[in-house]
């Protein structure tokens, strides 16, 4: 069906420059106008993309022009040769204007920003661009700007940025210039919608109208500052947000579309320094790095110590064998430069005074990122690295504790003689190399090294560094000595950063940075220690044998001594302040190896035991422990919050007495484990490597369900031996063994499954108050068909004190519980679990007689069903039936002995 078009004379001509300063992809047809801002200074400063531009842009310093401007007015440039010389363009019904790498997406979005990786050539079908979307688009709008970035306010988001008095003297400028636009000025700088980048489509009038505006006020903002020192007119993107603010208020028809970014292939040097005490860590960083990489393509150089072990350099460089989008390089450095540098600080070393030197070390490079060994990256660091830095030297996140208290301040001010109102924490930073060659900065941090400074290279880069260092939300160096809910200093991050920054830290963490003297790989406590982990899981030096060894030894000695504290100083009355509520929703970005559920109820007695066997797994994989309370009225919930206060993985959850199966499923539900695990209040788990033993045999054999040898204990002897029908409980060799094959039911708890398994097939506990767990086990190994059997023991079954108290609804569940895995057998043809199945009837077959002697003719009707789905002939089949075994061989014996 043919559409209608629109009229010929209500198609308006548009033209969008397109500002380019380097070779990049070129978007040009009949609107899309490549423009090259800046060219007199290109051409002056021999640009190598120069004849590529000339063949492909039109220069900005033809007719009456500032492009000798561009390296402060920058992509304003463009927007002033297009003002000035509009009819060699075309003189368009419509102008816009975008960067060759931000463009307006003209397929729209929920999002104000969106990264669309490369510039490929279907990138224009990705904007959703077409000359007919365009040209529609601009018939119905009087203006198209971006959707507004929501913000802490406009003024408040300048001040934390750059220098506050730049804005101020434009807005001032502004506002004598025109005065109309003073009502718009404060709303916009009040506000927290914010318009970026200078991109825009305007009508004609319009953009006549904005051009006059803005260059009026930047020509006189010129004489207020110097320029040709580095500075940068930021401030243009606010004035250009107070126009659009001004024309949305005069009921202009505004259409707002979301930035697209193009920032793929863009390479950013990083920089780490280590020893070879530091290897490891300095490995674990940069696997994170990579393993987050989405856009950027990391040049990754090592500053190491010149006794760094060619062992160690192969682990580090074996990582590129791994990710693709990176280089790594070593620069030694001599011990020699920083032979009399004293360290004061016990968890700091020499090597940190090596970033003093990197500006002269890599002459090539003019800006870089630099990272402690001791940090983690979580994402992509493109944004980090757009950040501008322009005059200043470096950009770093604020270090609270020396801003708070006053008193630790004004010490601080008078050790370093600056004032501490820029200082920041060295272990993130972005480095304006070219800049402090110029400056000659590198003498400067040598001279300064001398000197006995209390925070070394750090206070050394604050010194020289000052009145030139920009500041970078918290969340691109979440220092954890801060954030931990239980440290002592957190009242200083509380008082320095910002509301909204600490938020953005909690919600949405670029770098996790262990700045305490405690770290991950020397006590697991740590906050956030089981992101390090997962790192190092991912590392080269996870192979390393006798590494992870040693850390996992340290991990140990310190949760033991945690879970001692927490014991010894239990106390009864403690706030249940840790039970999560009834309407939890897990967090879908919590990722965790293998989640550890275990029910209580009324475990007091032995609940110490059972909880620190289980947070000893996190000495060497990410586990989080889910306890569910099933209505206890002893101190089991006290306990469970005493131990959850002092251990984050830790998850305690609350529900009326329903039973184990019960609360098993809730914690199945809530569950963020790549598998599950199940143990009960009063046992233990044999080993501190247990579950890591049993997730990476999974792991590696590709196995959903993975399980060891069962063992029980009275508090003082083992027991290891079990013989028919409990020899399937030991397992004599390790394996991928066939449930076919296996074909028994008791002893779930040795297992590990994968939670994904149990969510597709729907597989969950049946609401049975006893023999709930063998038909839970069953169903998961006939949905995984096989299972890695490994000859490790893997539980230890606590048996002393165990009184089932049989009642009418223990058994009726008992009986339920074998008749549905006597149908299960049957029905999946199961024959040798079929006869497992019998054998528990004549466990448990004087229980029963005792209530049926006692007329309880229900549970007499539900034995006669039961013994009706036994099936002998089936049961013949299987290659263990043993009738010399049996107590009876036939149903009317089975019969009869239930009538007694």
């Amino acid at each position: 069906m043919r559409t209608t078009t629109m009229c010929e004379q209500d198609i308006p001509s548009v033209r969008i420059i397109i500002s380019y300063h380097k070779k990049d992809v070129l978007l040009k047809d009949e609107i899309l106008t490549p423009i090259n801002a800046g060219r007199t200074n290109a051409k002056t400063n021999n640009n190598p993309d120069l004849l590529w531009l000339f063949e492909n842009t039109i220069g900005d310093d033809s007719g009456e022009n500032i492009s000798h401007k561009n390296a402060w007015y920058n992509e304003m440039t463009s927007i002033y040769w297009a003002w000035k010389n509009y009819q060699e363009i075309g003189n368009p019904d419509y102008i816009g204007h975008m960067h060759y790498r931000r463009h307006l997406l003209f397929n729209g979005g929920s999002k104000s920003v969106y990264e669309l990786g490369n510039l490929e050539e279907n990138y224009l079908n990705e904007l959703g661009y077409s000359l007919e979307k365009v040209k529609k688009l601009c018939r119905n709008a009087d203006l198209v700007v971006p959707s507004p970035q929501w913000r802490i306010s406009a003024y408040e988001f300048f001040k934390r940025n750059f220098d506050i008095s730049e804005l101020d003297t434009a807005v001032s400028i502004l506002k004598k210039k025109y005065p109309q636009y003073s009502e718009a000025a404060n709303k916009y700088l009040d506000g927290s919608d914010l318009y970026f980048c200078n991109i825009f489509i305007m009508r004609k009038e319009i953009f006549f109208e904005y051009a006059e505006f803005i260059f009026s006020i930047l020509e006189d903002f010129e004489n207020h500052f110097d320029m040709k020192n580095g500075r940068r007119m930021f401030v243009s993107e606010w004035i250009s947000g107070i126009f659009i603010q001004k024309k949305i208020d005069e009921k202009k028809k505004t259409t707002f579309l979301p930035t697209a970014i193009a920032e793929a292939g863009v390479t950013i040097p990083v920089v780490f320094a280590s020893d070879n005490n530091y290897a490891m860590q300095m490995a674990v960083a940069i696997t994170s790095l990579l393993k987050n990489a989405k856009h950027a393509i990391y040049d990754i150089r090592c500053l190491i110590s010149d006794d760094f072990s060619k062992k160690n350099k192969d682990k580090i460089l074996s990582i590129q064998d791994v990710y693709q989008k990176c280089e790594i390089s070593f620069t030694e450095i001599p011990e020699s430069l920083f032979a009399n540098v004293k360290i004061k600080t016990t968890h700091l070393s020499k090597v940190g005074f090596y970033r003093l030197l990197v500006a002269d070390i890599f002459p090539d490079l003019n800006k870089i990122i630099y990272l402690d060994v001791d940090v983690i990256v979580l994402q992509d660091l493109s944004v980090f690295y757009r950040y501008s830095l322009d005059t200043q030297y470096i950009g770093g996140v604020r270090a609270p504790g020396y801003y708070f208290p006053d008193n630790w301040r004004e010490s601080k001010e008078e050790e370093l003689g600056i004032k501490i109102d820029q200082y920041v924490n060295s272990g993130v930073l972005l480095m304006n190399l070219s800049r402090i060659r110029k400056d000659n900065l590198t003498n400067k941090f040598i001279q300064l090294s001398k000197n006995d400074y209390r925070s070394e290279d750090q206070d050394i880069l604050n010194i020289a560094c000052y009145n030139n260092i920009r500041h970078i939300p918290f969340r691109f160096n979440v220092q954890t000595k801060y954030t931990d809910p239980k440290s002592e200093e957190k009242y200083k991050f509380e008082n320095v950063i910002p509301k909204d920054e600490r938020d953005g830290a909690d919600k949405n963490p670029i770098i996790i940075h262990y700045a305490g003297k405690t770290k991950p790989w020397n006590d697991c406590t740590v906050w956030k220690s089981e992101i390090w982990f997962k790192y190092f899981d991912d590392s080269s030096f996870i192979k390393d044998i006798s590494q992870k060894a040693v850390i996992r030894q340290s991990m140990i000695l310190a949760l033991r001594k945690k879970t001692k504290e927490v014991r010894d100083g239990f106390k009864t009355n403690i706030d249940k302040i840790r039970v999560i509520p009834d309407n939890y929703t897990p967090n879908m970005n919590e990722e965790y190896k293998v989640s550890v559920i275990i029910p209580c109820y009324n475990a007091e007695k032995y609940l110490h035991e059972a909880l620190e066997s289980a947070i000893l797994q996190s000495a060497s994989l990410q586990v989080e422990i889910i306890c569910v309370d099933d209505g206890s009225t002893d101190k089991t919930l006290n306990l469970l919050c005493a131990y959850a206060e002092q251990f984050d993985m830790m998850k305690i959850f609350v529900q009326p007495n329903k039973g184990a199966g019960a609360a098993r499923n809730l914690g199945l539900k809530v569950a963020r484990g790549e598998f599950v695990g199940f143990l009960d209040a009063d046992d233990l788990y044999p080993s501190p490597t247990t579950l890591e033993n049993l997730y990476f045999s999974a792991v590696k054999n590709d196995q959903k369900i993975c399980g060891g040898c069962f063992s029980s204990f009275d508090g003082k002897k083992i027991n290891y031996i079990y013989k028919f029908p409990y020899d399937s409980y030991v397992f004599t060799e390790r394996k991928i063994t066939s449930f076919e094959e296996y074909q028994y039911d008791y002893g779930y708890h040795r297992f590990i499954y994968d939670r994904r398994l149990l969510e597709n097939n729907n597989i969950s506990f049946p609401p049975y108050k006893r023999f709930q767990d063998p038909p839970f086990l069953i169903a998961a190994m006939h949905a995984a068909k096989t299972f890695m059997a490994v000859p490790e023991y893997s539980y230890r079954y606590r048996i002393t004190h165990k009184n089932v108290g049989w009642n009418e609804e223990k058994v009726v569940d008992l009986i339920l519980g074998i008749t549905d895995n006597l149908k299960f057998s049957k029905n999946k043809n199961y024959p040798k679990l079929h006869f497992y199945n019998y054998l528990h009837i004549l466990d448990h077959i004087s229980t029963i007689r005792s209530l049926v002697r006692d007329g309880n003719t229900y549970i007499l009707l539900l034995y006669v069903q039961l013994i009706k789905e036994i099936n002998f002939e089936f049961m013949c089949e299987a290659d263990n039936y043993n009738p010399k075994a049996l107590f009876a061989s036939n149903f009317a014996q089975l019969l009869k002995l239930a009538m007694l």
